[in-house]
């Protein structure tokens, strides 16, 4: 299954204290693509926060990940890299 797409829904979740992606089609996805919990985000600043949410989502989005794939091969094999 391909879930990959030019449209999500972003919410807060107040109940799960959590940002959650979904897939505007709940039929295909029934469950939040990307779930961003509380403890996570409160490490991080409001900057860290947008720029790790923003991540997320971009690689949701086909047209963004042939765009910068040349980029994220890079941060893939410099990942791969680190012992």
């Amino acid at each position: 299954m391909n879930v990959l797409n030019d449209k999500f829904i972003v919410k807060y979740d107040e109940k799960l204290q959590s940002i959650l992606i979904i897939h505007p089609d709940e039929k295909q996805v029934s469950n939040p693509l990307v779930t961003i919990r509380a403890e996570t985000l409160e490490k991080m600043d409001f900057l860290e926060a947008s720029q790790f949410l923003g991540e997320r989502l971009m690689l949701l989005i086909p047209q963004l990940r042939e765009r910068y794939k040349d980029d994220l091969a890079k941060l893939a094999k410099a990942g791969d890299a680190k012992p």
